[in-house]
């Protein structure tokens, strides 16, 4: 019977706070605690920032507010690029598209930049994105894609995970949509994968949401009053010091 080798170090998978996809339930628990808390203060919605903090939170791990890299939350070797996309009815949702940063040519490729030839254009749109994976790797071992699908209401929840991956460039073929934007399907399946606006160079990847994808609910909480919140924290004239300056004395 074949066996796995044994390597010297450290493994990937012991470095990882749990498996991929099987995000423990007490991480979870912590996890909606402190959306429960944004909703209880009045927020009827939550932004990418709001998800990657409220993660950071439940793993005891780093928050990164890095506009231009992947990485948003860490813990150890570990990072996840932490994604969230809004629909009516998360459970039925069988694609998604995940706004995934901007691809300057001009920038990445200064006078090389040829937008009429596609596969060109294509290829050097995936270069940038597997450069920015690369510039992740160099602090991490184990990169992951963190998605949060949530409704409308913040009543239900879909959550999945994926590794963060670089791209063969090889693996797609490129063309212009309606609207003029450069879109790519993969050569064996057809399916449409990503989509590059040349106006704002918008890099968007589309994704499958996977069958074993973790549906939750949430019951709702009672929102806080200003003046409850207030009270709550025992607010008064003493929290306010007033700094008089010297010529109005």
């Amino acid at each position: 019977m074949s066996r796995k080798p044994i390597l010297r170090g450290k493994t990937v998978e012991n470095e990882s706070l749990y498996p991929l996809n099987q995000i423990p339930g007490n991480i979870i628990v912590k996890f909606f605690g402190h959306i429960v808390y944004l909703i209880s203060i009045g927020k009827d919605d939550l932004t990418g920032d709001d998800i990657s903090i409220a993660f950071a939170n439940a793993i005891n791990g780093n928050f990164h507010k890095t506009p231009f890299g992947l990485v948003d939350v860490s813990k150890g070797k570990q990072a996840w690029s932490i994604k969230t996309v809004k629909f009516e009815k998360p459970f039925d949702q069988k694609s998604i598209r995940l706004i995934s940063g901007r691809n300057n040519l001009y920038h990445s490729f200064p006078g090389d930049v040829d937008i009429d030839n596609h596969k060109k254009t294509g290829s050097q749109i995936i270069d940038i994105w597997n450069e920015r994976v690369n510039l992740a790797l160099k602090n991490y071992n184990d990169l992951r894609t963190l998605i949060v699908i949530r409704s409308n209401d913040l009543k239900s929840f879909a959550i999945f995970e994926e590794d963060l991956s670089q791209y063969s460039s090889n693996d797609y073929s490129w063309g212009i949509n309606k609207d003029n934007n450069f879109i790519a399907k993969h050569k064996s399946s057809h399916k449409h994968v990503f989509t590059w606006q040349p106006d704002g160079s918008q890099f968007t990847i589309h994704k499958e949401v996977p069958a074993n994808v973790a549906k939750f609910t949430l019951k709702q909480p009672e929102v806080l009053s200003e003046k409850e919140r207030l009270k709550e924290l025992r607010y008064n004239k003493k929290w306010i010091h007033f700094l008089l300056d010297s010529e109005d004395n």
